[in-house]
Formats: structure tokens, C-alpha cells, sequence
């Protein structure tokens, strides 16, 4: 027998009350203009539920069926990458100790590459299997998706454990994690000023705490800042969140 609405609702009440709780703490998140790695990294533990987990469409299903969230739209990059001109890349898209970072990218020759069709203010709608499908990050000629990049903060990256690599992405990823990043350093006038590094090649090693800067953000924690962006700007998300408000609160 099949379950109908309102019993689906009632089923995942619990679930949807978390989500709210989850939705605030993101925006919360995204508007600090000081942003701690720690809190990138905890909060892939709400993206591993929401989105690996399928919490989310779970959720949305009986009270507004299938929901899309505005990405941005990578086309034009993925064209480019066929034509072996792009190096490395980071899909980006969120603003970080004061910085709007998107369409991070290093190509071989000695001009910037002019891709045609291509703006980090065009986005996209995906259903929630294309926004974690959804490839962000290229690196030593190959492609990383949205889900992998969660998969590896939350499983391997002390987002909720802390795991040994076990397979060929994530080991890209430890690689690109040392590779860029962006932090907060003090300036001569004693102002913190937002520093980006780019270092091709740099092998994954341990964190040096010797210089550690609990605000530097690395490139993998740049990609879960991008994509809780994503999620809590989106018009589908807001909706279901002001569906849920109404529902608990009579």
C-alpha cells in the first residue's frame, strides 16, 4: 500500500525540522566574513545528510515533489577542457574573507584563456542528482564531481571522520587541497587582508602547524563553501523552508 502525502509528512516531520535548523546554521555560516575551516568542514557533515544521503528530496518530496537548485553553469569550462588547454580548475562560487571566488582556472600558453559562453553570473536549474554529478574541480587532466568533493571533506578530511585515502579522486583531492587556497594575512598597516595561493604540483602532505592560520580556506573547502551557497540561495530551497516553517509552526 502506498503511502500517501500526509502520512509522508508526518513520517519525516523530524527530518524536515532539522533540515530548518540545518538551513539557518548554513546562512548563518555564509555570511561571516571571517570564515574558520572548521566550520566549512562540519558543515560537509550537513551536505554528506542533505545530499549524499538524499535527506533532502526525501523531505521535499511530499510536500513539493522534486526541487532544483541554481548552480553555475560550467558548460563552456567542460567544452574548453576537451580542447587540453585547461590545467587546473576550481568551479568556485561564493564570497570568502570579502572575495567572490568562481572560475578559478590555470591554462598552458601565456594568455589568459577567453572562454566563450561562459559567466559566473549564468547559472543553471539541476535536479539534485545533477547538482552532485555535477563536475567543479579539474586536476592532473582529470574531473571531480560536486558528491565526491563532499564525500572526501566529510569522510576522509575530518568533516565527520578522519579516513585514510583509499582511492585515485581522493588522492587528487588531498593533492588540490594543498594546492590553493585563501586566507587572511596581516598587512603592514597591521589590517587582515585576504591572500590567494595557487602552487602547481604541490605534493599532499600533513598541516603545518607551525604556520597555521585556522582561517585559511583550501581549495576543496572552497567547493562545500560554493555549493552551501548554491543550496540556501536557491528559490526551490527557500520555498521548502518557508513550507516547513508554516507546517511547525501551525
Amino acid at each position: 500500500m502506498n503511502k500517501g502525502p500526509t502520512q509522508l509528512i508526518a513520517e519525516t516531520r523530524k527530518d524536515a525540522i532539522s533540515f530548518l535548523e540545518d538551513y539557518y546554521h548554513l546562512i548563518d555560516l555564509v555570511k561571516k566574513l571571517e570564515t574558520r575551516s572548521v566550520n566549512i568542514r562540519h558543515a560537509s557533515a550537513i551536505l554528506r545528510r542533505l545530499l549524499i544521503e538524499n535527506l533532502l528530496q526525501k523531505i521535499a518530496s511530499p510536500r513539493m515533489g522534486k526541487i532544483e537548485i541554481l548552480s553555475i553553469n560550467n558548460n563552456p569550462i567542460y567544452k574548453e577542457a576537451r580542447r587540453e588547454t585547461l590545467v587546473s580548475f576550481v568551479s568556485g562560487g561564493a564570497a570568502m574573507h570579502g572575495i567572490y571566488i568562481a572560475a578559478g582556472m590555470a591554462s598552458k600558453g601565456s594568455r589568459a584563456l577567453q572562454i566563450d559562453g561562459y559567466s559566473p553570473e549564468s547559472t543553471l536549474p539541476l535536479n539534485l542528482e545533477s547538482f552532485k554529478k555535477q563536475r567543479i574541480i579539474y586536476t592532473n587532466g582529470e574531473w571531480i564531481s560536486r558528491e565526491q568533493v563532499i564525500k572526501f571533506v566529510a569522510n576522509v578530511d575530518r568533516g565527520v571522520h578522519s579516513g585514510k585515502i583509499k582511492d585515485r579522486f581522493e588522492e587528487l583531492l588531498s593533492a588540490f587541497s594543498h594546492e590553493i587556497s585563501i586566507e587572511l594575512n596581516a598587512s603592514d598597516s597591521e589590517n587582515l587582508l585576504p591572500v590567494l595561493s595557487w602552487r602547481f604540483g604541490t605534493p599532499a602532505g600533513e598541516v603545518d602547524f607551525e604556520n597555521y592560520n585556522p582561517q585559511k580556506i583550501n581549495g576543496t573547502l572552497i567547493e562545500v563553501l560554493a555549493t552551501i551557497q548554491f543550496i540556501i540561495s536557491s528559490p526551490d530551497i527557500k520555498y521548502l523552508a518557508n513550507i516547513i516553517e508554516k507546517e511547525v509552526t501551525g
